[in-house]
C-alpha cells in the first residue's frame, strides 16, 4: 500500500503543477483579453470564471479532487479542481480550473493485478533459474550425496570423485575421498588382524582339543584326573565355539557374505536335524515336525544354514534333558517351540553374549548371530514369544521382496 500512496502522490502533484502553471497564464491574459473574463461556464476549456459580490475577500489557491459532469461520458467523472481568487480592472474574479485525474479505485484495481502478474512472472523466472541454472550447479553435489549413501566400508561400489567447476565441491570430495581411503584401510587392517588371529587361536585350540582326547583315552588315568581332564576339555571346545561365533558375528555384520540364491529351508532344515539327531537321542528330547509348505526365500546359502542351525541349536540347549522340540514350517513361516519353564527377556535375547540363568555353557553369541542375519534381509524377520514354551518365529514380511 505505501508503493500506491507513493504514485497517487506522485500523479497529484504533476497534476496540480500544470493547474497551477495553467492558471498564471490565465491570469496574465486576462488582462489583455477581456473576453476571458466573461467565461462563466465550463465549457471545452475546462475553466470558469465568475466575478465576485462587492466585499468578498480574496482566498488563495486551493486543489482538490471534485466531481464534473462530462457530457460525452454522460456521468460525473473524478477530476483536480483548483480554484484561486485575482482582481482583474478593480473587481474581483474567482477562477476555476479542472482537469481529469485517474480513478483511484480503477487504478488501484489495475496496479494490484499488475503487481501480481509481476510477482507470478518473477516467481517463475525464480523457478526456470532453480530448475536450469541451480539445477545444474548443484547435479555435482546431488552425486556426491547418492554416492554418501550408496557407500560402505569394504563393500563396491566404492565412493566415486564427480567431476566439478565448483571449488567448494572439490575440495568437499577431496575430503570425502581421503576420509574413505583412511577408513578403508583401518578396515582392511582390522579385518586382517580379526580374521589372523581366529585362524591362529583356532589352531592351537584344535591340537589342544585332540591331545586332551589322546590323554583321556589312555588307560589306567585316575578318575578325579579324568573329571578335572573333561573340564578343561569342554573348556577348549567352547572357546573353539566362542572364537568362530565372534568370526562369523563379524563377517556378517561386515558384508562378506554376498552370494544370494534361492534357499529352501525345509532342506536345511531336515538335514540339520540329521546332523543333530546323536544329541537330540542323547538328551531324550522328543521332537515333532508339521510340514505344511516349503519355506523358500533368496539368502545367502552359507548364512541360511547358520541361520537354522542356531535356532535349532539354541531350542536343544533349552530344552534340558527329557524337553521337547515342535517344528510347524509352510509357505510363510518356519516356527521352532521347545519346552521352557520362563521366558527370556525379550529386551536382552539378541545382544551379544547375553545368556539366562541356566545358559553357563553358552557362548551368548547364537541369537544374536540370527538376529544380525534377518536384519541383513529386509523380506523376512524374527519373532520370539513365551506360551507352553519358547517359540521363535522366521517369518515373511507382507509386500516386500527379499534383497538380493
Amino acid at each position: 500500500m505505501t508503493f500506491y500512496f507513493v504514485i497517487i502522490d506522485e500523479v497529484y502533484d504533476n497534476i496540480d503543477d500544470g493547474l497551477k502553471d495553467r492558471m498564471e497564464r490565465i491570469k496574465e491574459n486576462a488582462e489583455r483579453e477581456s473576453w476571458l473574463l466573461q467565461t462563466d461556464e465550463f465549457g471545452i476549456s475546462q475553466l470558469r470564471i465568475t466575478q465576485q459580490p462587492e466585499g468578498a475577500i480574496q482566498e488563495g489557491v486551493s486543489i482538490n479532487n471534485d466531481f464534473q459532469y462530462v457530457p460525452i461520458e454522460g456521468e460525473y467523472e473524478p477530476v483536480r479542481m483548483l480554484r484561486s481568487s485575482f482582481y482583474s480592472g478593480g473587481k474581483l474574479y474567482l477562477l476555476e480550473i479542472f482537469t481529469s485525474t485517474l480513478e483511484e479505485d480503477e487504478f488501484l484495481e489495475d496496479l494490484l493485478s499488475s503487481l501480481a502478474m509481476l510477482y507470478i512472472l518473477l516467481v517463475t523466472i525464480i523457478l526456470v533459474i532453480k530448475r536450469n541454472i541451480l539445477g545444474k550447479a548443484l547435479e555435482p553435489f546431488q552425486m556426491i550425496i547418492l554416492n554418501l549413501r550408496n557407500y560402505e566400508i569394504g563393500i563396491s561400489p566404492k565412493f566415486l570423485r564427480q567431476e566439478s567447476n565448483i571449488r567448494e565441491l572439490d575440495e568437499l570430495q577431496d575430503s570425502i575421498l581421503a576420509m574413505a581411503e583412511k577408513n578403508e584401510n583401518v578396515y582392511v587392517r582390522q579385518k586382517q588382524f580379526i580374521e589372523n588371529a581366529s585362524h591362529e587361536i583356532q589352531t592351537p585350540l584344535a591340537i589342544a582339543i585332540s591331545k586332551f582326547q589322546l590323554m583321556m583315552e589312555e588307560p589306567g588315568i585316575d578318575e578325579n584326573l579324568i573329571k578335572q581332564m573333561d573340564r578343561i576339555h569342554a573348556t577348549l571346545n567352547r572357546m573353539k565355539s566362542l572364537n568362530q561365533s565372534l568370526l562369523t558375528l563379524f563377517r556378517i555384520e561386515n558384508g562378506q557374505f554376498v552370494r544370494t540364491e534361492e534357499i529352501d529351508f525345509n532342506r536345511i532344515l531336515y538335514e540339520t536335524i540329521d546332523d543333530y539327531s546323536e544329541i537330540i537321542e542323547y538328551s531324550g528330547i522328543t521332537y515333532g515336525i508339521e510340514d505344511s509348505g516349503s519355506f523358500i526365500d533368496r539368502m545367502d546359502t552359507d548364512l541360511a544354514h547358520i541361520l537354522i542351525t542356531n535356532l535349532l541349536k539354541n531350542a536343544i540347549f533349552h530344552s534340558g534333558q527329557f524337553g521337547w522340540i515342535r517344528i510347524n514350517v509352510n509357505s510363510d513361516r518356519l516356527v521352532i517351540s521347545n519346552s521352557g519353564e520362563a521366558p527370556l527377556d525379550t529386551g536382552c535375547i539378541y545382544e551379544r553374549f547375553y545368556k539366562d540363568s541356566q545358559a553357563d555353557s553358552s557362548t551368548g553369541l547364537g541369537l544374536a548371530i540370527v538376529r544380525s542375519i534377518v536384519d541383513l534381509y529386509p523380506a523376512i524377520d524374527l519373532e520370539y514369544r513365551f506360551a507352553e514354551g519358547h517359540e521363535f518365529t522366521l517369518k515373511r514380511i507382507a509386500n516386500l521382496k527379499s534383497s538380493g
